[in-house]
């Protein structure tokens, strides 16, 4: 028996009307769901309305012979699959909004089989436009994600996910912070954003930041009054320029590959005030040069 939902899925893949984006879901729809929709199209199934879909399976319930008063768990069964079929159909419109005229489609057979899975999972608007994003880009430019990124998503809650975006307001040059950001001086900034210690063990644990700590060294250039070390801190629309006659080195944790690949998907808050101040604060207490440069509001 066909899911009445699967057929509204591939229904809604025949009514898009731009041929790359039809061309898109049609490819997710074969590779999620294989023969069934190879003869699907072949047979050319458009389904006209609720009681054109209520009459298929009205006629479908004859053919197998099932009841009409299906066992609870059977209908529970069917509860469970209709909701994955409606996760599935939004992400895949999302997507299509997403995919570009001219990807060339090569999509690593075990990322589409992580990302259907994915797509069965959630229901909220944010979650299934995370997947949506990762499934087009994939579409777009393949490996564009890891298999472990996708790992990490699937473990997310609504609440990890509210908790990961505040802490990417606080990330410099994308993939660090300062570890003083733990401290006890950098209370009242945590205080701002909400977030507290435990909070950073939980994204270490969740495979998102790394809490060990590790240094990171300014870069170098040769002028006429000799070595002079210089660097850029980037973070939401701030830019802070730092320079010395000295070496100068910083401590910092550091952010996975799974963080940046899922942060390029956010919307990231501009970086307030009270946390620019504190940057400038540490930086300055290593007694070195800096300039606030001009960023697009």
């Amino acid at each position: 028996m066909v899911d009445p939902t699967l057929l509204s899925v591939a229904k809604q893949a025949n009514e898009i009307t731009k041929p790359y984006q039809k061309g898109f879901i049609q490819f997710c729809m074969i590779n999620f769901f294989g023969k069934w929709y190879k003869n699907y199209i072949k047979k050319s199934i458009v389904l006209q309305g609720e009681a054109e879909i209520e009459a298929q399976q009205e006629l479908e319930n004859k053919i197998a012979n099932i009841d009409n008063e299906p066992s609870p768990v059977l209908q529970q069964l069917h509860e469970d699959a209709e909701i994955e079929y409606r996760n599935i159909a939004g992400v895949l419109v999302r997507a299509s909004n997403k995919v570009l005229p001219n990807a060339n489609w090569n999509i690593d057979v075990d990322k589409l089989k992580r990302l259907k899975d994915l797509s069965k999972e959630f229901s909220s608007d944010d979650m299934q436009d995370i997947i949506a994003w990762i499934l087009a880009w994939e579409y777009n430019k393949p490996w564009s994600f890891s298999l472990q990124t996708m790992s990490i998503i699937k473990d997310l809650s609504k609440i990890d996910l509210e908790l990961f975006q505040k802490v990417c307001g606080l990330v410099i040059n994308n993939w660090f912070l300062f570890s003083d950001i733990l401290s006890w001086n950098a209370k009242d900034v945590r205080e701002e954003y909400k977030i507290h210690y435990l909070n950073f063990l939980h994204l270490h644990e969740l495979w998102l930041v790394n809490l060990n700590k590790s240094s990171i060294e300014v870069g170098t250039i040769d002028t006429a009054e000799g070595k002079i070390w210089q660097y850029m801190l980037d973070f939401w629309r701030k830019r802070l320029f730092i320079r010395n006659k000295n070496k100068i080195n910083f401590s910092v944790i550091t952010l996975t590959k799974a963080w940046q690949e899922i942060m390029s998907l956010l919307d990231i808050q501009k970086a307030s005030q009270k946390y620019c101040d504190w940057v400038e604060n540490k930086v300055k207490s290593k007694n070195v040069e800096i300039e606030w440069l001009k960023t697009e509001k």
